[in-house]
């Protein structure tokens, strides 16, 4: 009998390599714990939810969690590790499923707007699934974070420039991985989009790495203004993380 394979992040693993990927984590990334306190309601739909962690979180706060991708490996990968009772993982096309207007307390879009051509698009079906008043939550990566900055940077080298021309030219279409990104986001031109789709402001918040390794500059320096003000220093940093997540509401 051939030894279960998986299929995730564009690579190949063996049962007991997955096994040891999605174990429970003593503690959760910055960007799950933020998003996890913005969900509500009793039915959520989880478009674009891949290998499902995030739906298996979801799950005890909710009478019913609807958790689909297009990638069929995903989808397995999720009914194998994160499988809970009132959890449907679905493979499928959103706009396929033909699900009923004002369907859902909650719709969950993570990581997921900067894969699909037109964003706009889910977006419009979203307000048509949820409820009056529900809820849209919605992550994808800063494009104002340090990373995406000094990146830019390094593209004033012709070789750097020239070497991400090539590695796009090569990257596989819906992989589900950074090579997939098609968007990149920031904070007004995400919110104009979702105000424009018929959504309000409810909350946001940044998270992920801090901007160059502030803590290693703090513990090697000693800096008394840092000492004195960390808190305000890191609040000032937020809007540099690498995620950005918008809690919004149908009107």
């Amino acid at each position: 009998m051939a030894a279960t394979k998986y299929i995730y992040d564009g690579r190949e693993w063996t049962e007991e390599e997955m096994r040891r990927l999605v174990k429970p984590r003593g503690k959760m990334a910055s960007r799950a714990v933020a998003t996890l306190q913005m969900v509500e309601g009793d039915v959520v739909l989880d478009v674009g939810c891949g290998a499902g962690e995030f739906a298996y979180h979801i799950a005890p706060r909710a009478s019913k969690v609807i958790a689909i991708d297009i990638l069929e490996t995903s989808i397995e990968i999720a009914r194998d590790f994160f499988s809970r009772p009132n959890i449907d993982f679905i493979v499928g096309d959103l706009f396929q499923m033909k699900f009923p207007s004002e369907s859902f307390d909650c719709v969950l879009f993570l990581e997921t707007i900067e894969h699909v051509e037109n964003p706009k698009l889910f977006l419009k079906e979203f307000h048509r699934l949820l409820k009056p008043g529900g809820a849209l939550i919605v992550s994808t990566p800063n494009t104002l974070s340090y990373p995406n900055i000094v990146n830019n940077f390094f593209l004033y080298f012709s070789k750097m420039a020239s070497m991400l021309v090539n590695n796009i030219n090569r990257a596989p279409f819906n992989t589900g991985t950074q090579l997939d990104h098609i968007y990149s986001w920031d904070f007004t031109t995400l919110y104009r989009l979702l105000n424009r789709s018929g959504f309000t402001y409810v909350d946001h918040a940044f998270s992920g790495f801090w901007p160059l390794s502030i803590n290693l500059i703090w513990w090697t320096l000693r800096f008394p203004f840092w000492t004195k003000n960390e808190t305000k220093v890191m609040s000032l940093l937020k809007p540099f993380c690498q995620n950005l997540v918008f809690k919004v509401q149908k009107t």
